[in-house]
């Protein structure tokens, strides 16, 4: 049965402590399928209710060292460049191939996760931008050398990988597969004894190719051993129906990977911090748009019903619950219904050819939602077209079979 991994970032661990240890929050047969919480960790070392609330639940606690930032620059002032294991300025690639600072920041990392509730442990990893690059090395030895740190302190905890990578230069030629994104699943599932987390860094929105070639990559690192689709919100079900054993994404946020963006919103700002995004997910989308535009257009007749939450059991106040103080609640019980859904469904074809119908609704409304946007001025972010793309694509793997995706 997949699972659905729950990111908790900046401010949220009131709403985790409630949806992990209150029995009101979330029905049984739904809060089975949560079974890890990843918290950033700069949110980690803010309060000690993450891990209270995992240990309460008997959920595994992994704590994200977001060591991908290691190789960018950050303020002085960061909250991640504050932790005892990071630093403000860039490292170079020529300092992460000493292995004398790797076994530091090793160190420092599973100390720093155990120090605050890690049950499990996530390595020290950095962003690969090609997975034939210089930068492959550094991944493998960083997850080498820590299964061994962690065997020589004799943990007993888990230790989970992740492979962090362009989607843009993995290559799918099998020779070059072998050699590159391959390699990196094949050393991280023999460190790992939980499933790898693998992240397809992906700079702008979803497109049909995007889709297709994320796909087949899932495809075939199932072929190689488990994984969980890392910060996939927007694509957690297809890469489930491609084979990962589940998706993480954060609640309401952190729903696609974008390395770039990551480090460059944490770059030194002239002009200030931007302002933070507050997200509502939209279950008919299956992706969060901004409260203020939610609130907005839902007052639009033929669009109210495409943003309001219609299960009383989740939002009894409709629009009211799902973009107050519950609104991240909201986003959590939607997406484990579409998880259970999916997870009834047994044949990759049948669940594809769900997939297929739920992405062409989508669009529709997605193109509701843009034209009502449009006549107000709103900006928001509804587009049909991520969409049409994923009812293009699953309807071709479905059509295709296996040989589309061998």
């Amino acid at each position: 049965m997949a699972e659905m991994v729950l990111r908790a970032g900046h401010n949220d661990q009131r709403v985790i402590e409630d949806l992990l240890t209150n029995p009101r929050a979330l029905q049984p047969r739904h809060s089975r399928l949560i079974r890890r919480l990843v918290v950033d960790a700069v949110a980690a070392a803010r309060t000690d209710v993450f891990a209270r609330a995992a240990t309460d639940s008997a959920t595994q606690l992994l704590i994200d060292p977001m060591t991908q930032l290691l190789t960018s620059t950050q303020g002085v002032d960061d909250s991640w460049a504050a932790l005892p294991f990071a630093t403000a300025s860039a490292v170079p690639l020529s300092q992460l191939r000493d292995p004398a600072y790797r076994a530091h920041l090793i160190e420092h990392v599973v100390e720093f996760e155990l120090d605050h509730g890690a049950t499990g442990i996530i390595p020290p990893y950095i962003h690969v931008p090609d997975p034939e690059g210089p930068e492959a090395e550094i991944a493998v030895a960083l997850m080498r050398e820590t299964r061994l740190h962690v065997d020589d302190l004799g943990l007993g905890f888990q230790l989970l990988p992740v492979v962090s990578v362009d989607l843009r230069k993995v290559s799918l030629d099998h020779t070059r597969w072998a050699g590159g994104l391959g390699r990196l699943l094949r050393t991280a599932n023999r460190m790992a004894d939980a499933p790898v987390a693998l992240g397809l860094s992906m700079s702008s929105k979803l497109t049909e190719t995007s889709i297709y070639k994320s796909a087949r990559i899932w495809r075939r690192a199932a072929t190689i051993g488990p994984f969980i689709a890392w910060h996939a919100g927007q694509t957690g079900l297809l890469a489930i129906t491609m084979g990962a054993t589940g998706y993480e994404a954060g609640m309401a946020s952190n729903e696609r990977y974008d390395v770039n963006s990551q480090q460059r919103n944490r770059m030194p700002q002239n002009s200030g911090p931007a302002p933070r995004y507050t997200g509502v997910y939209v279950e008919t989308l299956g992706h969060s748009l901004s409260k203020s535009a939610v609130t907005t257009l839902a007052n639009v007749r033929g669009v109210a019903g495409d943003l309001t939450c219609m299960d009383p059991l989740c939002c009894p106040s409709g629009l009211a619950s799902m973009t107050g103080a519950g609104r991240r609640q909201h986003a959590v019980r939607a997406r484990l219904v579409d998880l259970e859904e999916l997870n009834s469904i047994g044949a990759r074809g049948w669940r594809l050819h769900h997939l297929s119908s739920r992405a062409g609704q989508a669009a529709a409304a997605a193109q509701r939602i843009r034209a009502a946007a449009d006549r107000l001025g709103v900006k928001v972010g509804a587009y049909p077209e991520p969409h049409l793309a994923m009812e293009r694509v699953t309807l071709g793997l479905r059509e295709t079979a296996r040989s589309a995706i061998a």
